[in-house]
């Protein structure tokens, strides 16, 4: 937890006043996935994470996409998929801006 902390102040400090950050980021899977892989963040745990820093405005659900050539082990077979055939992952969106400096 705390590089994701360091990460967001090192964001934060490289940022021009009044920036704009945008975090999109996977939702707690309902399906499991052997092997490595997104653990996924609530929507208030994906606010309070980023709030420590920067200033929230909006956290919505997003939508991620990606293809699947290969269809092993951990694969994403019980995940859903849009049309085209890419594997749909429920997530989140977050905007958020810099005010001020942190003063750490």
């Amino acid at each position: 937890m705390e590089s994701r902390h360091d990460y967001l102040r090192a964001v934060h400090r490289a940022a021009a006043p009044g920036a704009s950050l945008f975090v999109l980021a996977f939702a707690p899977q309902p399906w499991k996935i052997e092997g490595p892989g997104p653990d996924g963040f609530t929507a208030e745990q994906l606010s309070e994470t980023v709030e420590a820093v920067w200033t929230v405005e909006a956290v919505r659900p997003a939508n991620l996409y990606a293809t699947d050539h290969t269809a092993g082990a951990g694969s994403a077979d019980t995940a859903g998929r849009d049309s085209e055939g890419r594997i749909a992952m429920p997530g989140f969106i977050l905007i958020a801006h810099k005010n001020g400096d942190l003063g750490r």
